[in-house]
């Protein structure tokens, strides 16, 4: 063999050399991406196990809560609109107005009429129908939900002592008029 044919032979033994070190350090480390592999592997598996366990306890939790709700909010009238798309039709007004009416004689003046004299002309002021809508959907969501905690007893005194007292002087002041009050009084 000759010097130059050793010289390279040398030359690719040690090059084979440094090779198969680094090929041997990639197999070490491969080994060891691969443990750490099977633990987040096995971590996700937990912790998929985990979030369905909650998403089937909130689902139950929040299925319960709708049972147990008992009322549904209506949806928003537009009292306030005066033309236009927002505008309620004639029928929706009046149907508005026969649900707050229902209300009025079955619970508010029963129960709160002593605070304030309601004015058999509250329809004609926006006024009175916005504030008799929030009122009664509230006083629903207060009293016709089936469990009370001490959230919604804190709640339901408000209602009774700071809220329905506001809300009754104010609906006596915009009827103690009666219907000949101008739009601008209404």
């Amino acid at each position: 063999m000759s010097e130059v044919t050793a010289g390279i032979l040398t030359e690719q033994a040690s090059r084979l050399s440094v090779l198969e070190e680094r090929f041997s350090r990639l197999e070490r480390a491969s080994a060891r991406n691969a443990v750490r592999l099977r633990a987040v592997e096995e971590g996700a598996r937990t912790d998929r196990k985990t979030l369905e366990t909650l998403r089937a306890a909130v689902e139950t939790l929040t299925g319960a809560k709708q049972r147990k709700k008992g009322y549904e909010i209506t949806p928003t009238l537009r009292w306030w609109a005066t033309g236009g798309q927002d505008a309620l039709t004639d029928e929706e007004r009046a149907a508005g107005v026969l649900r707050l009416r229902d209300w009025v004689e079955r619970v508010y003046k029963p129960v709160y009429g002593s605070l304030g004299k309601l004015g058999d002309c509250w329809p004609e002021h926006k006024l009175c129908v916005i504030t008799l809508d929030w009122l009664c959907e509230l006083w629903h969501v207060l009293y016709e939900t089936p469990e009370r905690d001490a959230r919604t007893l804190t709640q339901m005194a408000d209602f009774g002592t700071r809220i329905v007292p506001a809300a009754a002087a104010l609906l006596a002041r915009q009827t103690s008029g009666g219907c000949h009050m101008t739009e601008a009084g209404r």
